[in-house]
């Protein structure tokens, strides 16, 4: 019977003495299994070698001139020049060596003295098993168990080790954050298991988009990285940003139906960004929440404008925890006004924020910090709360109409919370206001990609409390996804009346806007009327409320107060009559620094 020859296992032997080298070598010919034994004579040598071969054992002198057995393991661990065992032969009988030698990383320790050729091959067996068992134990550790991508914790000390590369050869790599548009929603409409399948799936996209040699990574939820080394241009990111994009949008079946998402993508760039790994990650991962905010579903650079921005947000979220234990915020009120009969029908709760240092604060500046920092539970609650108790002050008053409703917005945060409804139904019953005279608002973007949550609004609209789509016209709402929901209430956006006037297609539009929300029982709103002529046109189209600076800006609870207690003053703007100078409502024509703020609620 003819046996198969065992292949020789490959060695590389470190060792500046020459009598030693030969003993190792005399002894691994003696054994019963075959050996390669190839030499190094110092330590650069043994690098070079290293660098062009792969070896199966690595046997190490302790001592290599000026140097040492300890710093070579080092530079093959850093620079991953070898996952191949290693054992240190030490002339040495110290337990501290020994000790140091195997926490660096090498897998046995033998003692010159102790070399036989049964001591020296059960030395390289151990060290081979024990460095199998090894690999396993850290695959383990170092890999995300869903995907099978690098975690957190790997892909870092990859990063430290790109970050040493490039120092040495003055190269550039660039590090990618990558987020998953709207995961939530998915993961909450389709379950868990749907959830963690199509994290797998892009996952898998995303390594294969990308080169072999790139390291994927997953840093926790839908969140992932990549990095790209050895970079020549930013074109060449731009490209590989736009495939990863197209690639990731393709839909995912799961449970036998299509399920399309998209990723924000930011990128940081070594040296140019940051010059380490954590700071690195943390200038890709602005940028990505860039990306996200400028639409999703695009990739941006960063840039110091970016961390600029990340230190103001850093210090308005830290103010904005103690804010609401300081009685800093504070809501105004926006009147909605009937066009026919100049009265105010509704008024709309806007809150802002008295910062002791930097003045009144608009919600731009500060909301999407609660949203994304884990305050927003509590600011939302804290404006329902305040809104509905001024709410009932005006409502018992004999000098305010009892018909007048009030508006609140909501955020998408809000949805998510499960006793969301059960708020609104307590709040209402302390302050003992009727349900009809409140309005719950979330935009067009919340109704579109949180259509799960906001399915939890169903109970309020049958319980009497009104629903208003905010910021019509941004998105891409059909007609047929409001007939199927409990609305009340469509708000035509600024960015879309603010056509009027200028616009004769835009001005089609809107009509055949509020033609079809009649036709559906909706009072329309729009808002941002900057001038008496969009007033003018838009009641001539039938627009049942109108909202905006052309009849003053919000005000705070106690001016608001004295408006709805002398109603004629808005009648009389309404129908073109010049306003008393004692008037309590700033009807003066808006100054230059309130327009940026026209859009921030």
């Amino acid at each position: 019977m003819t046996t198969t020859p065992i292949s020789p296992s490959k060695i590389l032997l470190v060792d500046d003495d020459t009598l030693d080298r030969m003993v190792v070598i005399r002894a691994l010919s003696r054994a019963r299994v075959p050996f390669d034994v190839v030499e190094a004579q110092d330590y650069q040598e043994a690098i070079q070698l290293l660098g062009k071969q792969q070896f199966d054992c690595l046997i190490l002198d302790y001592h290599l001139g000026g140097q040492d057995g300890l710093e070579l393991i080092k530079e093959i661990h850093a620079e991953l020049l070898s996952h191949a065992p290693i054992v240190i032969l030490s002339g040495v009988d110290e337990e501290d060596t020994m000790l140091r030698c195997l926490k660096e990383g090498a897998q046995d320790y033998l003692l010159k003295s102790e070399i036989t050729s049964n001591s020296l091959v059960r030395a390289i067996n151990y060290s081979k098993e024990r460095k199998q068992i090894s690999l396993q134990m850290r695959f383990i550790a170092q890999h995300d168990d869903l995907t099978g991508l690098a975690n957190r914790s790997l892909f870092i000390e990859n990063l430290k080790r790109a970050i040493i590369r490039s120092k040495r050869d003055h190269s550039h790599f660039a590090v990618f954050f990558i987020d998953l548009d709207n995961f939530k929603s998915i993961n909450d409409t389709l379950g868990h298991e749907a959830g963690d399948e199509l994290l797998t799936i892009i996952g898998q996209r995303i390594q294969a988009s990308i080169r072999g040699e790139d390291i994927v990574g997953r840093l926790g939820g839908d969140e992932f990285s990549v990095l790209i080394e050895g970079i020549s241009d930013k074109s060449s990111l731009v490209k590989i940003s736009q495939q990863l994009l197209d690639i990731v949008k393709e839909p995912v079946i799961i449970y036998r139906k299509p399920v399309q998402t998209t990723v924000s993508l930011g990128i940081a760039t070594y040296p140019h960004c940051a010059h380490t790994a954590h700071d690195l990650i943390k200038c890709a991962d602005m940028a990505m929440y860039k990306a996200k905010n400028s639409g999703r579903n695009i990739y941006h650079f960063y840039s110091e404008s970016l961390q600029q921005l990340a230190d103001s947000f850093a210090h308005t979220r830290s103010d904005l925890i103690d804010a609401l234990d300081k009685n800093e915020l504070e809501l105004y009120y926006h009147p909605e006004i009937n066009p026919k009969s100049g009265l105010i029908e509704e008024i709309e709760a806007l809150i802002r924020w008295n910062h002791p240092t930097r003045g009144i604060i608009y919600p731009l500046d500060f909301m999407p910090i609660a949203e994304t920092t884990g305050l927003m539970d509590d600011i939302g609650d804290w404006i329902i709360e305040e809104a509905c108790k001024q709410l009932s002050t005006w409502l018992r008053s004999t000098k305010i109409s009892n018909d007048l409703r009030l508006s609140v917005n909501i955020s998408a945060c809000q949805l998510r919370h499960q006793k969301f409804t059960c708020n609104i139904h307590n709040v209402l019953r302390k302050y003992q206001i009727p349900p009809k005279t409140l309005t719950l608002e979330f935009t067009e973007h919340t109704f579109i990609h949180d259509l799960s949550q906001a399915q939890q609004l169903y109970p309020l609209g049958s319980s009497d409390v009104r629903l208003s789509l905010d910021d019509f016209g941004t998105d891409y709402t059909s007609f047929r996804h409001l007939e199927n929901f409990p609305l009340n209430k469509l708000k035509i956006d600024i960015s879309v009346v603010n056509e009027v006037g200028n616009n004769e297609k835009s001005e089609k539009l809107i009509r055949s806007v509020i033609m079809m929300a009649h036709a559906l029982d909706l009072t329309v709103v729009a808002e941002g009327i900057e001038s008496k002529d969009q007033a003018l046109i838009l009641r001539d189209m039938e627009c049942d409320l109108l909202q905006g600076f052309y009849f003053g800006k919000p005000l705070p609870a106690n001016q608001m107060t004295t408006l709805l207690e002398h109603p004629d003053i808005l009648a009389k703007l309404v129908n073109n009559e010049q306003p008393t100078k004692t008037q309590p409502y700033d009807l003066n024509p808006i100054k230059a620094d309130d327009n940026k703020n026209r859009n921030t609620g």
